[in-house]
């Protein structure tokens, strides 16, 4: 079945607690929409910090469309990928469908409700009114795409073309397919499968690369198993991403045309042994990893092609070739933009089974939904490159039980059941499973509490006591997790899995590699410098895959957890108006910060190019408060109002054998660097205007590389308005960035100054969202004005 656009003209009311606009339905509009993101915070809503102190409601969309006679004895199917959530579908005033998670897509017969040749009334409710339900901020309503799919009386299901690369040898593959077909009559048909590869070049198909053809016969609920080989192919991989768009047509034998499908797929494969470590078409890759939420920063957590490609493409130039979806089942944009440039993909099904971490979140759900949402999971999945792991749970605390366990086992097989070319993992966290008696019984869940939401919900969450102690008293958390105790409660459910999910526990990568040679280890969430301090151990350890560092891109909700703070005691998660979790890689507008160029060092992406950055001043004399998330406070600036004469701390990352920092053509002093320092050096000196350079230096006193900053000129500041992009297609869903900044007219940009700046749009576009990247910031982004700060 074929996709066809079903976002526009939808019209959207709050239905709780209390109704927008009097009622009235606000559109016509275009999906995907982010209800949550235009509402007003407060610091009284019940999930607080977790979710950036936004309310969240429930929500009633409608479309209004005609449903055409010649649909009539076709398959009609709309496709919602995401609603967030527990949603309920109705059409024409019957209930005929629905998911509770936000995060899977759902799929609605239509053909047994359509009125033909007249108007019909589709409804969503999508219902995030119970809070708490997630530990970050999650969005509100159809904040992913939505299709229609018409087929014929014999389809191809959605998601039922399945393509797989059996083997590779040299520039010859075999290609394992299934095509799984349904129709509206029991008698099975006889016919003939036509299949098409074609190279991709760019973003259109190319040439034919190989074609087959077959019969079939089809029976009310069908599963085609096909081999072929195609030769001369062109094999995927993170430097050589190559796709091949794939055509399958079901004929008549009397050459009419029953259904088509298509959609792109990379011919690779994928191995992991204790000896070799994981390998991709035979060549080992060494994981630099990125956890990643699903909201994009100042849009919310809506979902359009353009941002999710121009954030992997950011990522990628930030030295990650990995993303780990946080903690849920990732975007199919986001899929295909890492199929496209060859970023690795580990994406995880959940984030709680049946053990609660809010009184409302997915827990209430788990037992009857975990088999389907996991299975639709793997079918969006199956024909994505990019992907290479599921992940069947992060921090589920029921590991530490023996239900859990038993369960662990259930799922990991489910996965290997559904997808036997990727491999299974699960995010544990040690700690977590020493604290969590394993003689708890599982829970039984009550989702009728959902019928008694009051106003006033209790905002507790199990876990965030862990994730205050683990942010902030880091040594007593490394030292704990070199207990025996975490052994005894982790070995078990490592066990069920292919590869074992580290979470923050990289002290014990080399007693776990001795004690159970044949373990996979892959550090599935990590602290900001496990990339720089491990990265050794990876490279020369095949059991060790590598880490995926929390986080790899700033997210809204669980307020200013990795914030800069300096003389307070620490806490899980700042106050009202803290805004976003402040993490140091690359912030919510897509700036990458030093914090990434320090990793970039580490995995020897700068080689012999060091690396400016200045703790702001007049800071250096405040001391940072420990934070795993967050090692330094730096900035990448030497332009800083009235400090002339002040003590100021330069920080340099390079990989050479010693740095020298020179200001304004004065050597300040000489430093080693390299990795026995970590890649860091730290000076101390006065700040004075004017140029700041950083000369990096061989064992043989040969330079390497240079870096410089220089002052900008306060006297002669403009605005500078700089497009990512000269072009924009006129589909309803493209972007446009537009950075903005403050510059002096030789062009150096002030990055820390502060300006009130006012946007507006005319013409056919719209202003989705205008914001910086200040974790404390007071407003939200729908704003015309805002802060140039940050």
């Amino acid at each position: 079945m074929l996709l066809s656009d079903f976002n526009d003209d939808w019209y959207v009311v709050r239905e709780r607690p209390t109704p927008d606009n009097g009622g009235k339905p606000a559109g016509p509009f275009r999906l995907p929409r982010d209800e949550m993101i235009g509402e007003t915070r407060s610091p009284k809503v019940p999930a607080a910090h977790n979710n950036g102190y936004y309310p969240g409601g429930t929500y009633r969309y409608t479309k209004t469309f005609d449903a055409l006679s010649s649909w009539k004895g076709r398959q009609v199917i709309v496709q919602f990928e995401s609603i967030y959530h527990r949603s309920k579908v109705f059409l024409n005033g019957a209930l005929i469908g629905g998911r509770p998670s936000g995060y899977i897509t759902v799929h609605v017969d239509l053909a047994p409700y359509l009125k033909y040749d007249q108007e019909n009334i589709m409804e969503v409710v999508a219902d995030n009114f119970a809070q708490p339900n997630s530990r970050w901020y999650t969005g509100s309503g159809i904040y992913r795409p939505v299709h229609l799919l018409i087929g014929g009386s014999i389809s191809i299901k959605p998601f039922g073309l399945q393509i797989h690369t059996k083997s590779l040898n040299g520039s010859n593959a075999l290609i394992g397919m299934t095509i799984k077909t349904k129709s509206l009559s029991a008698e099975p048909v006889d016919a003939i499968v036509e299949v098409e590869f074609h190279l991709v070049q760019g973003d259109v198909a190319g040439p034919l690369a190989s074609s087959t053809t077959f019969r079939a016969r089809l029976g009310s609920e069908a599963k085609i198993d096909q081999n072929f080989e195609i030769d001369n192919v062109a094999p995927w991989s993170c430097n050589s991403p190559s796709l091949y768009q794939v055509t399958v047509r079901l004929k008549t034998l009397q050459g009419e045309l029953l259904d088509t499908a298509v959609d792109r797929i990379g011919i690779r494969t994928v191995e992991l042994t204790p000896e070799r470590g994981l390998c991709i078409n035979g060549e080992r890759v060494l994981l630099r990893g990125a956890c990643v939420h699903h909201d994009n920063g100042i849009l919310g957590a809506v979902t359009l092609p353009e941002a999710e490609d121009r954030r992997v493409q950011i990522l990628q130039e930030a030295g990650f070739n990995a993303i780990r979806s946080a903690h849920n089942s990732v975007s199919i944009a986001t899929l295909n933009a890492c199929d496209k440039y060859g970023m690795l993909m580990m994406d995880e099904h959940t984030d709680v089974w049946f053990v609660s971490k809010g009184a409302y979140d997915y827990h209430l759900e788990f037992e009857e939904w975990w088999e389907r949402d996991l299975e639709a999971m793997v079918d969006k999945d199956y024909n994505h490159p990019s992907v290479i792991m599921y992940s069947i749970g992060n921090e589920i605390m029921d590991s530490a039980t023996p239900w859990g366990i038993k369960h662990a086992k259930i799922m990991a097989d489910a996965c290997k059941a559904l997808d036997p070319y990727r491999y299974t993992t699960m995010g544990i966290n040690g700690i977590l499973n020493m604290m969590f008696p394993a003689d708890k019984k599982k829970p039984i869940n009550d989702i009728s509490i959902l019928d008694n939401v009051s106003d006033k919900i209790p905002g507790a969450m199990m876990i965030k006591f862990l994730n205050l102690v683990v942010g902030a008293l880091t040594g007593l958390m490394a030292h704990l997790s070199t207990f025996n105790a975490v052994d005894r409660k982790t070995k078990d459910v490592f066990e069920t899995l292919d590869v074992a999910g580290y979470n923050y526990l990289v002290e014990r990568y080399e007693m776990d590699m001795k004690r159970y040679p044949k373990r996979m280890i892959v550090g599935s969430e990590t602290g900001a410098m496990a990339g720089v301090t491990t990265w050794p151990l990876v490279e020369k350890s095949p059991q060790l895959l590598g880490d995926f560092v929390w986080t790899g891109w700033d997210y809204l909700g669980e307020a200013s957890i990795a914030g800069a703070r300096y003389d307070r005691l620490p806490s899980m998660g700042h106050p009202f108006p803290a805004h976003t979790a402040g993490e140091p890689f690359v912030d919510i507008t897509g700036y990458i910060q030093p914090q990434c160029e320090h990793s970039k060092t580490a995995w020897h992406l700068r080689k012999g190019r060091p690396y400016l950055a200045v703790r702001p001043l007049p800071l250096p004399d405040r001391p940072l408060a420990a934070n795993i998330w967050r090692p330094t406070d730096a900035v990448r600036s030497w332009s800083w109002d009235h400090c002339e004469g002040k003590r100021s701390e330069v920080v340099v990352y390079s990989d050479s054998h010693k740095v020298s920092l020179v200001l304004n053509g004065k050597v300040i002093g000489t430093q080693p660097a390299g990795q026995a320092h970590q890649h860091i050096c730290r000076f101390k000196t006065r700040y004075a205007p004017g140029v700041l350079e950083a000369i990096a230096y061989d064992d043989q006193g040969r330079e390497t590389g240079r870096d410089r900053m220089q002052s900008a000129d306060t006297s002669s500041l403009a605005v500078r308005l700089s497009p990512e992009k000269l072009e924009l297609k006129a589909d309803g869903d493209d972007l446009l960035y537009i950075r903005v900044a403050l510059v002096d007219t030789a062009g150096e940009v002030r990055p820390m100054q502060k300006a009130n700046i006012s946007v507006s749009v005319s013409g056919p576009a719209t202003l989705l969202g205008f914001g910086n990247a200040d974790p404390f910031n007071p407003r939200g982004y729908h704003e015309g004005t805002r802060y140039l700060s940050g």
